[in-house]
């Protein structure tokens, strides 16, 4: 089985996706503990979350205590090798990291609400010659006006945001370096790659497909965020106003992303609006004049309306250049597989990290993940393939003359969460040193078997020992027992999950599942726990598999539960004894943990005992060997039904030499 596991994991690892990496549960771990890495100073560290959905806008977005990113966004999905996707999240991740660490948001906030309700401008605004001089009149006039503001609140939210994140990129490469400056080149560069080039706006404006409004908007967000415009043939490229305007700016939008007094950031801001305003007053201009063409009335309803509509069309035009200038993060544009290269200044020369070490790094991170998802893949199908196979063995089983026609369901449960491995760790705190104690006693007479002795003070025997002659119960034979091969064994556990096993008895129950699971696992002999309860059909219910192919079966034995149902024991019983039957080893052993009170509809009372006595027979005649587990009081009513092989599980820490002397009465 397990060489077969292992066949089935190497075929599926070829068949894991990128959205399987992405949204598992191990992959967000990983990226957890970059950025608790980089906020380890922070209080609180957000909350990393994923999810894959290409039909969403979302790219990514972090609000103080949640950072959530869509890997399905074009940033992510521009590259084509998962390694450089890896490295790309890890950026935005990184990106959002510095905007904790170095944003200045409620300052900011303060100058974005002072804007919107009072139309003041944060920092200086100072004119260069009579032109400016004009714009900046017509800027205040046009902030006294109350339908105008969104236009400079527009403005003043890109660029800001565009220059804090050049800024807070610049910051926390400075203070982190290795991986998080190379991811940050990941994701920079895809954008970069997705934005639109000046050839391609310039063509746009004259064939009237863009206008001169969006395009300069583009290339100054462009220039802010990348250090240059997007080019595609600089030796080709004719000098023309627009890029005369980026030229001439271009100094204080390097001043506007690297410092950090907002006064200088927010000058830098008001030296692009004045770049920009003459594009913006010739649109209002033009919105106008179309406006009052169309409507000869001049009231100052139609006014205030005509004023709305033309601020609504810078501000489409705006948002287009917003889109232009970084590229469309919702689309999935033509592929990239080559690593982005580093541009510019390196001011940390010797630290950087090259883009393949950085890839080999998030290339294991991946293969770790793979090979964990295709392992859980090989054994989830490995599972289904053994309850397909028990349950082909259930169903040929022959039913006694109570039980035939009786519906019934076969389960197998595979799910576990982080709380059934609370309670086992909790639970074996306690049980763990009985356990101990119970393999330690099994293995020394499973030894005493494989190397033979002698047996002294006997009844009956081939020798007479001189030295106890004296005795009066005339125990003086003796007899040598000979070495012999170990016995292979195999256990199964069936628990009454009925109602009147609730509270202590199902807590007793469960303790000595787990007891019993880990004294069998500890000495390598396989095991199988089910439960089962009776409510319109016999649920039968498996918690751990003779092949233990997960290590999450000890995990599941928190799920066994009192069921608010009846029981109609000898039917699960011929089920367990079934699957145990057709084991290989020549020892079997079946432990029933029950109250003793079968009880079913037309199933109970002397008739249900009658029918369980003679099922244990039945397979005991097959080589199995059955225990019955009591629990305090329904000690008289186990033995009643299973005579002198029960035992009082009350108090789980004498049962290992209880156990042991029942099971070595089997065993020799």
């Amino acid at each position: 089985m397990a060489n077969a596991i292992k066949v089935r994991k190497n075929e599926i690892e070829k068949t894991i996706t990128d959205e399987e990496i992405f949204t598992s549960e191990k992959f967000k771990s990983r990226m957890q503990n970059i950025v608790n890495s980089i906020l380890y100073k922070q209080f609180r560290q957000p909350k990393v979350s994923f999810e894959h959905d290409p039909k969403s806008s979302c790219t990514a977005y972090t609000d103080g205590t949640k950072t959530h990113i869509n890997t399905a966004n074009g940033v992510i999905q521009y590259y084509t090798k998962r390694e450089s996707r890896i490295l790309t999240i890890i950026g935005i991740l990184s990106h959002e990291c510095a905007h904790i660490l170095y944003l200045q948001f409620k300052e900011e906030n303060a100058i974005m609400n002072s804007l919107k309700q009072n139309g003041e401008l944060f920092g200086e605004i100072m004119p260069e010659d009579k032109i400016e001089e004009k714009y900046i009149k017509e800027i205040e006039e046009a902030l006294n006006n109350e339908n105008y503001r969104p236009i400079f609140c527009n403005i003043y939210h890109q660029l800001s945001n565009i220059f804090s994140d050049v800024h807070d990129e610049r910051k926390i490469t400075d203070d982190y370096h290795g991986l998080v400056e190379q991811a940050l080149i990941y994701s920079t560069e895809s954008l970069r790659g997705q934005s639109e080039s000046v050839e391609t706006l310039t063509e746009a404006i004259k064939n009237k497909q863009a206008d001169e409004l969006s395009v300069m908007f583009s290339l100054i967000l462009q220039q802010a965020r990348f250090g240059s415009v997007v080019i595609e043939n600089e030796s080709k490229l004719k000098s023309n106003e627009l890029l005369d305007n980026i030229i001439n700016i271009a100094p204080e939008i390097e001043k506007g992303t690297t410092t950090d007094d907002l006064n200088e950031k927010f000058s830098a801001i008001n030296k692009c609006l004045l770049v920009l305003w003459k594009y913006i007053r010739e649109m209002l201009n033009d919105n106008q004049q179309n406006g009052q063409n169309g409507n000869q009335s001049n009231d100052s309803d139609n006014s205030q309306s005509n004023q709305q509509q033309s601020t609504q069309n810078v501000m489409n035009s705006l948002n287009q250049g917003v889109k232009n200038a970084v590229g469309n993060a919702s689309a999935i544009p033509q592929n990239r597989t080559n690593a982005p290269q580093k541009k510019g200044d390196n001011k940390s020369a010797g630290k950087v990290m090259s883009a393949e070490e950085a890839e080999n790094i998030v290339k294991n991170i991946a293969k770790s993940i793979v090979s964990e998802q295709a392992n859980e893949k090989a054994k989830r199908e490995a599972e289904n393939t053994l309850k397909s196979d028990d349950l082909q063995i259930i169903n040929s089983a022959d039913m006694t003359s109570s039980h035939k026609g009786i519906p019934y369901s076969v389960e197998r449960d595979l799910e576990v969460d982080n709380s059934d491995r609370i309670e086992y760790q909790k639970q074996m705190k306690e049980l763990g040193p009985i356990s101990k104690k119970l393999q330690n006693k099994m293995k020394f007479i499973l030894d005493d078997m494989k190397q033979g002795c002698k047996l002294t003070r006997r009844q009956f025997g081939r020798k007479i020992e001189s030295r106890d002659t004296f005795r009066i119960d005339s125990k003086f034979f003796s007899n040598t027992k000979l070495p012999q091969d170990l016995p292979d064994m195999a256990i199964m556990v069936l628990i009454d999950e009925s109602g009147s096993m609730s509270g202590s008895r199902i807590e007793a129950a469960r303790k000595a599942a787990y007891l019993l699971y880990d004294f069998a696992s500890g000495l390598n002999i396989p095991i199988c726990i089910c439960g089962h309860s009776n409510n319109y059909e016999v649920n039968f219910q498996q918690y751990t598999s003779f092949e233990n192919i997960s290590n999450n079966d000890k995990y599941r034995l928190n799920h066994i539960k009192s069921k608010n149902a009846s029981n109609r024991d000898g039917m699960a019983i011929i089920f367990a004894d079934e699957l145990l039957v057709k084991r290989p080893e020549e020892v079997k052993l079946m432990f029933i943990i029950s109250d003793g009170q079968p009880n079913a509809d037309n199933y109970g009372g002397n008739s249900a005992k009658e029918d369980i006595r003679s099922i244990v027979s039945k397979y005991k005649k097959k080589g199995i060997q059955t225990f019955a587990a009591a629990i305090g009081d329904d000690r008289e009513r186990i033995r009643e039904i299973y005579g002198s092989g029960y035992l009082d599980i009350t108090d789980l820490s004498q049962l290992p030499k209880t156990l042991v002397n029942m099971v070595k009465k089997r065993l020799i």
